[in-house]
């Protein structure tokens, strides 16, 4: 439980004059000293002290089902006080009125420890919780009491009257029901603190345990005194209303110092005590509030300047100190930070970037180099598939080119030309089917077409009648290619000297992929 602060001192001390003074001003009512003026100002004096309070309750505790309830037990108290003055001060000579006006005193007595309750199983549960509908039950017996109460006319078991006829309610006793009705609202309270205390979350020892249950055992003795109908305390103590109104609201009050009962006040201690280098300014950036690291060390002194640039975002004091602010009602929050840790964490990690960019440089050339060293290998496979593949090609232009070196006749130098170009277009495209190989396990009819066309071209510039047809209706696997035109080649060398005509067709015969390659050669 914290000290009262100067302000929560004067409240208190005011609170104490004025139920000392309402004390007085019964006293010299029921003393005869102008009764109903002084009758009147202690009932305007005691709801006014209940409208303060709820405007206090209003303001210090948080929004949500908690203040509400706490507002519905400000209402009875004040429904309670009001009720009391009329009786004494309107009704006084109206037998019944006065007595149904003592008669729904019972309705706060049994609602005020409900909504107690109630307000306790709403601690700890945000603004917008609804209580379960199951609670609603509880209103049953409640509202059940009440109406024992207001019907005791008809049945006399809570209170009855001599010679069974009732009266304003100056002389009764007590009958069977009458501890049932007090019973549950013992239970009411019982299960107030019960929850109160299921609910918190502070230590529980010495004054703190032990200030709540002061204003409740309170009244308890004072109601059983009062039942007793006690001399001393009727006359010092007698209005029975007033003194339990008065032991409610300390109740309350006790759950709220305490900390039971949740409130928003001791804002500016709360602030003043944070461990946040942190500034409440007003419009023109007049320091308001400070928390206590604010003006130590580390809370240097601030400019009203660098407060304005923080308008624009947060801005740094040093390297290693920020100043944030935030606009609020009246004013603006400044707090500032140690972004220190920040700041090495960014430094390591701006090294480790640059460690991991060179490493990436690093490790892109020897990609590049791999893949270079890939491409060289690759390469060589090719050259060395085309090599052993036209060997045989490769071996005759060579022995054909050191003839034609060795020759001297013009004719045959000529036919020895005409067969090394023969044999160079052979090696021309038969590589250039190695490549697409490479690609696709499929080559196209064109293709190979093609290759048909540029052998016959050179062909017929040697001298030979030729031509080709060439029908397969699509794709030909690659190796059959492949082995159609090293055929077509073979057929052409062993023939070369004597051939004077060539007719060429390729079709597939019977759906399956077959080169029927037909060469008619004319006589010499």
């Amino acid at each position: 439980m914290q000290k009262l602060n100067a302000h929560e001192k004067r409240i208190v001390a005011m609170s104490v004059f004025l139920v000392i003074l309402a004390a007085v001003l019964r006293s010299m009512s029921i003393h005869g000293i102008h009764p109903i003026l002084f009758g009147w100002l202690r009932g305007l004096l005691q709801c006014g002290m209940m409208v303060a309070w709820g405007v206090s309750i209003w303001q210090r505790v948080l929004k949500g089902r908690l203040r509400t309830y706490l507002l519905a037990i400000d209402s009875l108290l004040l429904f309670w006080i009001a009720e009391r003055t009329i009786k004494y001060m309107m009704l006084k000579e109206f037998a019944t009125a006065t007595r149904y006006c003592w008669y729904m005193y019972y309705i706060p007595i049994q609602l005020v420890p409900l909504f107690a309750l109630f307000a306790a199983l709403c601690i700890g549960h945000p603004e917008s919780y609804e209580l379960p509908r199951k609670y609603n039950l509880m209103y049953i017996p409640a509202v059940l009491m009440i109406m024992i109460v207001l019907t005791n006319d008809i049945h006399q078991l809570v209170f009855t009257f001599p010679g069974g006829i009732p009266d304003r309610g100056d002389h009764y006793s007590y009958n069977v029901l009458y501890p049932v009705v007090m019973a549950w609202m013992g239970i009411e309270i019982m299960l107030f603190f019960i929850e109160l205390f299921r609910k918190s979350r502070l230590p529980w020892k010495g004054r703190r345990l032990l200030l709540p249950f002061i204003p409740t055992l309170f009244g308890i003795v004072y109601g059983i005194l009062y039942v007793l109908n006690v001399p001393v305390l009727r006359e010092f103590a007698g209005d029975m209303n007033a003194v339990f109104a008065l032991m409610i609201v300390l109740t309350c009050e006790a759950c709220i110092s305490t900390g039971l009962i949740p409130s928003n006040s001791r804002y500016a201690e709360l602030f003043s005590a944070s461990t946040m280098s942190a500034r409440i300014t007003d419009e023109n950036y007049n320091v308001i509030l400070a928390s206590e690291p604010a003006g130590s060390a580390y809370g240097e002194d601030i400019s009203a300047e660098d407060m304005r640039r923080t308008e624009d975002g947060p801005i740094m004091l040093s390297e290693s100190i920020r100043l944030s602010a935030a606009p609020v009602t009246g004013g603006h929050v400044l707090w500032m930070e140690d972004i220190s840790e920040l700041t090495d964490v960014l430094k390591e990690l701006t090294e480790r970037k640059e460690t991991l960019e060179n490493g990436n440089i690093l490790l892109e050339k020897n990609y590049h180099t791999a893949q270079t060293i890939r491409r060289l290998e690759e390469k060589n496979r090719l050259y060395d598939a085309m090599a052993e593949q036209t060997a045989p090609q490769i071996r005759r232009s060579g022995e054909l080119l050191e003839e034609f070196r060795q020759a001297d006749d013009e004719t045959v130098k000529r036919k020895l030309l005409g067969r090394l170009v023969i044999i160079g277009a052979y090696l021309k495209r038969r590589n250039n089917l190695i490549f697409i190989s490479e690609q696709s396990n499929m080559i196209s009819e064109r293709e190979l077409e093609l290759c048909l066309e540029e052998s016959f071209d050179n062909l017929k510039l040697y001298g030979v009648r030729c031509s080709f047809y060439i029908k397969t209706g699509g794709d030909i696997p690659a190796d059959t290619a492949m082995k159609i035109y090293d055929f077509f080649e073979d057929v052409t060398e062993k023939a070369f000297e004597g051939l004077r005509s060539m007719m060429l067709r390729i079709f597939v015969k019977q759906d399956s992929c077959a080169s029927d390659p037909q060469a008619e050669e004319a006589d010499d």
